[in-house]
């Protein structure tokens, strides 16, 4: 016998239920449960994923929502507890005791008032958290859902009136009265059947009690009412208990103290159906009763089970009207009344326009793809899809923002025609396949870049032109990851906010499942003190007990849905930010339900080079077409391949810096193959090797057939992209690329490979390929599995690789400015200007009358082009301005005085503090031009700011003030002026960047005797040591990186920054152990590498050792240089000796001397994926250790008369779209 559960809460009832949808699919299915439904609080965001884990595991889905239900005002509530400030956090007790009842949905109506309803509770809760939903708003809901004539006997919402509804608090209240009255409200709803749920948790008392359940039972049978047994489900085993409690104490912001998390009730969890026939007996204390019970309950699953095909449209697909579309021929539409026929008509003569407006009218070549994509898109019925993409790009060049495409669509020629891409893939020999074809199994995902400050201007255009009813951006559901989950479950269970905060930033952005195995893997946990907190081990089963479950959702940051008209008839939508609306689904949702999506992403790199070409016009008076440009430019490849390419899109790192540096690009296809090297599959197969021997000569390329020499001939030989595997594929089996982009698909999971592996052996050996040859192109594949990249993809990227490249090449202080303006990179903004030093570019300091909100540039006195012009630092960088108060500064400039610029620009006291400090007012009022004890320095013009405040507020003072507002000039006070330290102390903390001096700049001297000792180098010094020599380098942190890597081994990636450039060191497990806190929560180190030169501009090092700059120059200042010296040497002296005698021990065939490692060891743990590619659970672009600015607390500096302040490392607010 199986028995429906049909009160079901998942984790999307957010920090209530404790499983996942998919989770909860699978239990279910093994205890024997065939009918299960789901009914989060207040929303249906895991409906999606409940019904494809249904689908896959055979069991029928049943879908409702569990409201808050408003109060009728019948029934007065008690037992709602005090409200009063949490320990927790500090905030205000939030009351969530509402009444509840469960909806269940019953068809295609009921599914659609479930969608009304959920998007009404919803919208109420984006304003009020606190808010409910009234029962006439239901019946509102109801009626509004309603298809024309719609007419049946089976009522299309059932509600179930639970043990938190006030119907039970009625009955148990001993007020049967109202109770009856609230039974007759549901009832007069046309279309809703009210059934009391019986449930009980074997409290002792309340309404989860067993008596409670008999009340409530007995009343049922009284008047006549259905009743089933339910067992309000949060979890899905007694063992889960604790969870549930820590999720009741996060969400209400209540401690709970941890000893009782082992005494709470565990009856909410998926029990079997022999376990709730023991509880419908225990309730009914009769077995007749009983089995009436359990047959009522199963009767009433049966009637709610929904089909997705046909009670919610699954996988149909909606467009939006062609109406909508701009340019509809009506001459086309007279002929052709169906809208698909017309769509595609359309679409068939805009692109036949753009063909010719081409010039490739009578290129046969162009024609026969044109006509072979338009075949496939009136086949799948896309046209209207591909009109209003082309119409959303138009829209977005008429705003005046920069657009192009991304992604695999690139492929498509079509695409290119309608203007959405800027890449011809004839030009590149790109496929649509690899974006579109009859056997596609996923609908079509345009990618779109534009400019990241553009970003919800274009998404208002959408909604504008569009209309609310058919635009919903998609959601993003937050999950639990190992520092959320830690501060969650640290206030929860009351550590203090500076345990919490310190155990929080310790760790990497690793999954919550992963805490126990971090500590005892990681060097820099293991070794910390922070985890050596008493009580840690409670707080850390609860931390990986929530992993993956949602936290809260947002709007997702680039997804966009495009609909018909019916869109909210389908789905919730909810206002999000600016008011955008924002459904309750993530993007893998909409694609099963049929809704198509256009990801708009921002980026900051479009942004910058908007901003460089604007700077180019205003400034050096230029017009430039930047989309324009031809792409053979020697001068930028030649910077390209020096591997001075900060700031550069995609090029940057420093593993990109040394890619480059040996492929010295020459060619756009060299940047197409760059690009698409720099990935895991290429890594992980060795690809790189050979194909850079194929392109500098230094062996012939070996090809894998002479039958695949035309696929892999541009790579030398080596497989790169997806669409090489694809014709890999169709030259060895004879599918077409359509199949063959199946596979290559197939090749990314374990339980569709080896079903592709027998295809491919059976249909290759049959076209007469020996097996030797079958088995080595296999394996090919295989390793490259779905980790390799799409040259489309590339070819999109390259596209402004090359533009920024070139700007940097001609105009680099424009460019310069442009990326400072909007931070696309992955590193500060500190090292970008040093970088602007080193190129000549002089940076002008912050003025109050010639800064603006942006970085600009600015013509300066320069012996060459290329230094021509200045940056002048911008006042947006100043830490807490507003918009307002700089546009009211720029507004008003110039000023001739701080009196003047007080009384017009109507800046704050602390805006016009920190402009001061900032050196703005220097120029105005000639600090610095003279040594003389009578100039004016900073301080003074502290003191005469305070003087202005006082009289601002105090007028009725006046007459006492000493000053004079129309004096323009002050006397000085005889202040010192702010020393060098504190200068760069004051930009660090303000700005984020060292303007004046460098952070290193207050060592030097400590450097410089210590260079006399070892070899110490710097970064521009570093290209002339030998391939192999030990060196030292100091510098600044700037990045540091634990990506995965071809071992799988977790290798920390470190960036330094001296001033002269950056110096990229790789440190692999073995040294981490020994170094771990200089290595990953250090920001001024020294550290001891081995040289490694891998072509003429590719330098970097392997780490051996890092130390804290601090500590070793305090050993200095306290007079002991060779203590300081032993430091450094003695310790990598016995680290080099071990290693040589390990390499003498493998070449003699000994036993191996085992030295001590990271803590990772022979047993670490691997991710292993289909293709063979091994990496560690903890590679990671942000490894341990917090932000800069929260670890560390500030240092000393050389001089003893500031300290620095910690913000030096990189915070940037958004991505630079890689």
């Amino acid at each position: 016998m199986s028995f429906p559960q049909l009160q079901v809460a998942s984790g999307f009832s957010m920090k209530y239920g404790a499983m996942l949808p998919e989770d909860l699919v699978a239990t279910a299915k093994n205890i024997g449960i065939t009918q299960l439904a789901l009914t989060d609080r207040d929303e249906i965001g895991g409906a999606v994923r409940f019904i494809k884990s249904c689908i896959t595991h055979g069991v029928d889905p049943i879908l409702g929502i569990d409201v808050a239900i408003t109060a009728t005002g019948l029934l007065t509530k008690t037992a709602v507890l005090p409200k009063a400030k949490t320990p927790a956090k500090g905030g205000s007790y939030r009351d969530t005791k509402h009444y509840r009842s469960v909806l269940l949905a019953r068809g295609p109506y009921g599914w659609a008032a479930l969608v009304n309803i959920a998007a009404r509770i919803g919208t109420a809760k984006f304003y009020d958290p606190a808010a409910t939903i009234s029962i006439a708003e239901i019946a509102s809901a109801l009626n509004q859902s309603a298809p024309t004539g719609y007419q049946s006997a089976t009522s299309p919402l059932v509600v179930l009136l639970t043990a938190e509804s006030e119907f039970a608090n009625a009955v148990l209240g001993r007020r049967p009265d109202i109770a009856v009255g609230i039974v007759k409200q549901w009832r007069e709803i046309a279309g809703v059947m009210p059934v009391v749920a019986v449930t009980s948790h074997q409290t002792q008392t309340g309404n989860y009690s067993s008596s409670a359940a008999r009340k409530l039972l007995r009343f049922a049978d009284d008047h006549g009412l259905k009743a089933v047994l339910v067992n309000s489900v949060r979890y899905l085993a007694a063992t889960d208990g604790y969870i549930a409690d820590v999720l009741d104490a996060i969400r209400g912001l209540i401690p709970i103290h941890p000893k009782y998390l082992s005494t709470s009730n565990t009856a909410a969890y998926l029990k079997s159906a022999a376990e709730m026939n023991e509880l419908a007996i225990e309730i009914t204390q009769d077995q007749n009763r009983a089995n009436k019970l359990i047959i009522d309950t199963q009767l009433l699953a049966a009637s709610c089970v929904l089909n997705p095909v046909r009670d919610l449209a699954w996988g149909r697909i909606y467009l939006p009207e062609l109406d909508l579309l701009t340019g509809v021929n009506s001459a086309v539409a007279q002929h052709q009344s169906d809208d698909a026929k017309r769509a595609q008509a359309l679409l068939r003569s805009k692109a036949e326009a753009a063909l010719a407006d081409f010039g490739l009218a009578n290129n046969a070549t162009a024609q026969a793809r044109l006509t072979a994509e338009l075949e496939v898109v009136a086949q799948l019925g896309f046209a209207a899809y591909f009109l209003a993409v082309a119409k959303i790009v138009a829209d977005i060049k008429q705003l005046g923002s920069r657009v192009n495409v991304r992604g695999s669509a690139g492929g498509s020629f079509l695409v290119y025609l309608l203007g959405i891409s800027l890449i011809n893939p004839l030009d590149h020999g790109l496929l649509m396949e690899r974006f579109l074809s009859p056997q596609r199994r996923s609908l079509p995902d345009v990618d779109i870049d534009v400019e990241s400050d553009r970003r919800l201007d274009v998404y208002h255009n959408v909604l504008t032109k569009f209309s609310p009813t058919r635009v919903a951006a998609v959601a993003m559901i937050d999950t639990y990851r190992v520092r959320h989950a830690i501060r969650d479950v640290g206030a929860a269970l009351m550590f203090s906010p500076a345990e919490i905060s310190a155990l929080a930033t310790a760790f990497p952005h690793i999954r919550a499942r992963d805490v126990h195995a971090a500590i005892s893997d990681l060097p820099e946990l293991r070794n910390s003190s922070v985890t050596n907190l008493a009580n840690l081990d409670q707080l850390f089963d609860c931390v990986a007990a929530l992993d993956a479950l949602p936290r809260h959702r947002a709007m997702h940051p680039c997804g966009v849905i495009i609909s018909d008209a019916n869109l909210s008839a389908r789905i919730p939508i909810l206002p999000g930010i600016q008011d955008f609306p924002v459904t309750v689904f993530d993007k893998d949702d909409v694609e099963d339900l049929g809704l198509i999506k256009l990801d708009i992403l921002g980026v900051r790199m479009q942004s910058a080079i908007r901003h460089a070409v604007s700077q180019i016009s205003t400034v050096a008076e230029v017009e430039l077409n930047i989309d324009q440009l031809p792409h053979d430019d020697a001068a930028t490849y030649e910077l390209i391949q020096s591997a001075q390419t900060l700031g550069c899109f995609q090029i940057e790192s420093p593993g990109q810096r040394e890619l480059v540096g040996k492929l010295a690009p020459d060619c756009m296809h060299d940047l197409i193959v760059d690009i698409s090297l720099f990935r895991p599959g290429p890594i992980k197969s060795d690809m790189i090797t050979p194909f850079l021997a194929g392109k500098h000569g230094w062996q012939s390329p070996t090809y894998l057939h002479p039958d695949l020499v035309p696929v892999l001939a541009e790579t030398w030989g080596v497989i790169v992209f997806h669409e090489q595997v694809m014709q890999i594929f169709a030259a060895m089996t004879g599918c077409s690329l359509a199949q063959a982009d199946e596979y290559r698909r197939s090749l990314g999971a374990v339980d569709t490979q080896f079903e592709v592996r027998e295809i491919f052996y059976q249909q290759a050996l049959q076209r007469g390929y020996e097996l030797a040859v079958v088995d080595k192109v296999w394996q090919a594949l295989k390793a490259f599995g779905s980790f390799g990249f799409c040259k489309a993809h590339a070819a999109a990227f390259a596209l402004p690789t090359y533009q920024s490249a070139w700007l940097k090449t001609h105009y680099p202080a424009a460019f310069i400015a442009g990326v400072l303006t909007h931070d696309p990179g992955m590193y500060p903004k500190r090292l970008i200007l040093a970088d602007a030093r080193n190129l000549g570019i002089k940076i002008l300091p912050l003025d109050v009358n010639f800064s603006k909100a942006h970085y600009q540039i600015e013509q300066v006195d320069a012996v060459s082009e290329v230094q021509k012009y200045g940056i002048r630092i911008s006042l947006a960088d100043i830490s807490g301005i507003s918009e307002n108060e700089i546009a009211q500064i720029v507004l008003g400039q110039p000023y001739s005085s701080l009196t003047d610029f007080w009384q017009r620009a109507q800046a704050s006291r602390p805006t016009a503090e920190n402009l001061i400090k900032l050196g703005g007012f220097d120029q105005v009022h000639n600090l610095g031009a003279s040594k003389s004890n009578s100039q004016l320095t900073r301080r003074d013009l502290l003191l005469q700011l305070a003087d202005l405040v006082q009289l601002g507020v105090g007028k009725a003072h006046i007459g006492q003030l000493t000053i004079d507002v129309t004096r323009q000039t002050f006397e000085p006070s005889g202040l010192a002026e702010l020393s060098a330290a504190e200068k760069v102390k004051t930009e660090l903390s303000l700005l984020g960047i060292d303007a004046t001096a460098h952070a290193l700049s207050f060592y030097y001297d400590f450097l410089g005797q210590l260079a006399t000792k070892v070899n110490l180098v710097s970064s521009s010094n570093l290209r002339n040591q030998r391939s192999g020599a030990i060196v030292y380098v100091a510098g600044v942190k700037v990045a540091l990186q634990t990506p995965p890597v071809r071992s799988g081994n977790r290798v920390a990636f470190l960036t330094l920054e001296d001033s002269a450039g950056p110096i990229d060191l790789a440190f692999f497990e073995a040294v981490q152990q020994q170094y771990a806190q200089p290595i990953f929560n250090s920001w001024l180190v020294i550290a001891a590498g081995v040289v490694r030169k891998s072509g003429p501009n590719g330098i970097s090092l392997r780490g051996l050792g890092a130390w804290e700059l601090t500590q070793l120059h305090q050993i200095w200042l306290d007079g002991n240089l060779d203590q300081a010296v032993a430091a450094l040497t003695e310790q990598l002296q016995h680290q080099l000796t071990q290693e040589r005698l390990e390499k003498q021990q493998r070449r003699s065939g000994t036993d191996r001397i085992r030295r001590k490692t990271g803590g990772m060891g022979p047993a670490r743990r691997l991710l292993l994926h289909a293709s063979g590619l091994a990496i560690s659970p903890y590679s990671d672009v942000k490894p341990a250790g917090s932000a800069i600015t929260e670890l560390l607390t500030e240092l000393e500096i050389a001089d003893g008369a500031a300290q620095l302040p910690t913000k030096l490392w990189h915070k940037s607010p958004g991505v630079g779209g890689r």
